[in-house]
């Protein structure tokens, strides 16, 4: 990767970062419904980013949440779980033919139904991995499930929103 697109990266990292723990944090809908925006940053990284560069990206994010969230490790291993599948769910819709060199992963440039079937499963294995760690126990397996759907929904909707609002659909 360039130099110039290295250092966007990192910045757009940190200000995802920043947004989630000042911000975002604090808005729910109800009491089922949060919001985890740190996750799009890892969900929108190009497709050359190898494994290890994610999962390190994986836990940074998620630790830093969790020190600030008082979360101990809870957004860490949901975020690396995540950025651990996330090339494996690349990988099995691909389409046919490949990806375009240099291509990206949003809305504007994959098209809303692939990017609802890259991104939607994501999100919602990090959300039943972190609320299940989260409760402790399956004995609160109906709040589980029912946070992790209204939270999934929530945050790729906020996910695909950003998108419009802060990313053209040529490169990053």
């Amino acid at each position: 990767m360039e130099t110039k697109r290295i250092v966007r990266q990192i910045v757009a990292f940190l200000v995802y970062l920043a947004i989630h723990v000042l911000l975002v944090r604090y808005i729910s809908i109800g009491s089922h419904t949060f919001c985890f925006l740190y996750l799009v940053f890892i969900l929108l990284l190009p497709m050359e980013v190898g494994i290890i560069q994610l999962l390190f990206i994986g836990f940074f994010s998620g630790f830093t949440v969790d020190l600030f969230g008082n979360t101990p490790g809870i957004h860490a291993a949901a975020t690396v779980l995540l950025a651990y599948l996330r090339n494996f769910r690349l990988d099995s819709i691909t389409p046919q033919g490949g990806y375009e060199q240099g291509a990206n992963l949003l809305v504007q440039n994959q098209g809303f139904t692939w990017f609802l079937t890259y991104a939607f499963p994501l999100i919602f294995v990090h959300h039943l991995v972190l609320f299940l760690l989260e409760a402790g126990n399956l004995a609160l397996i109906g709040t589980v499930l029912l946070n992790t759907v209204l939270s999934s929904v929530f945050t790729f909707s906020i996910c695909v929103l950003v998108q419009y609002l802060f990313y053209s659909g040529g490169r990053r």
